[in-house]
């Protein structure tokens, strides 16, 4: 079981509703899964008999427009639904979990949710949508949520997601503990920004910023996520698709214990380390439009 599927969601004649279709032809990302042969379908609302579509592949992403959305967001499936009762549309949520209860479904499920302004009738995506789908950065967040400060990557991710800020041509991740399995994620953007903590020997709390061979090549103490990390961008490398641009954004940790909660000096770094990620995200874009 290691196959992909790409489902894409929407109605093409409510303009941006149809943006999820568009994307799987035009988002750097998407089409380098459609190439390394992930399979993809297209329909206009999710339905029961999905569920056993899905249940053979190894990973599965719902593609779908969201009007509250700032920029792209890909993110897991929450487990925490029942199946739907018996319905014409069910949410990606419902149609995971009837997929393991019925037909044994283990694999991974993500939403990647998709900026979208105009749901009116007509065909074409306004240009916001459109131009949402030219992504060009990645901003993933590493970490265990379950390991006390070991998890603050992930928790900037959740802060950046309710950022007004965040450029256009944006997607944030959240990839937790998945390695290389984040691989097609990260294949075909041009800049890559990954938030992590990071053991350096210095106070906890400490931001530490890498670009680089010396992102690649932690100095010092390894990063919690060195090898993964390590790991991913070896990966990248031997297919050809290192991101032209890589920068590492960590904190250094006091506990990755046990525990749930960042410990009160990773905490306090939290508004600053988004800060920092929000200012390398407009030196970027600042870059680009200068060869618009």
């Amino acid at each position: 079981m290691s196959r992909t599927i790409l489902v894409s969601i929407g109605n093409s004649l409510r303009r941006d509703d149809g943006v999820a279709h568009a994307a799987v032809k035009h988002h750097v990302a998407l089409k380098q899964w459609m190439a390394q042969g992930a399979e993809q379908i297209s329909v206009m609302q999710l339905t029961p008999e999905l569920a056993e579509t899905i249940a053979s592949f190894a990973t599965v992403i719902f593609l779908d427009a969201d009007i509250g959305a700032n920029e792209i967001r890909i993110e897991p499936v929450s487990r925490e639904v029942s199946p739907p009762s018996l319905s014409h549309t069910s949410s990606p949520a419902e149609i995971a979990a009837l997929a393991r209860a019925l037909y044994g479904f283990q694999g991974q499920a993500l939403v990647c949710r998709i900026p979208a302004a105009d749901f009116s009738f007509g065909e074409g995506l306004s240009a916001p949508a459109y131009d949402e789908l030219t992504m060009q950065t990645m901003v993933l967040g590493l970490g265990n949520l379950v390991h006390g400060d070991d998890g603050v990557g992930v928790h900037a991710i959740h802060r950046l997601q309710d950022e007004a800020r965040i450029p256009p041509g944006t997607t944030l991740m959240d990839g937790g503990t998945h390695g290389l399995n984040l691989m097609p994620h990260l294949s075909g953007c041009e800049r890559l920004l990954v938030i992590d903590a990071i053991d350096a020997g210095q106070a906890p709390g400490t931001l530490i910023r890498l670009e680089g061979e010396a992102a690649e090549k932690l100095p010092g103490k390894p990063s919690v996520h060195q090898l993964g990390f390590a790991d991913l961008m070896i990966g990248l490398r031997l297919l050809g698709e290192t991101p032209p641009e890589v920068v590492v954004i960590g904190v250094q940790p006091q506990s990755t214990e046990w525990g749930t909660e960042l410990t009160e000096p990773v905490r306090n770094s939290l508004d600053n380390l988004v800060e920092a990620v929000i200012e390398q995200l407009h030196s970027w874009a600042a870059a680009s439009s200068q060869f618009k």
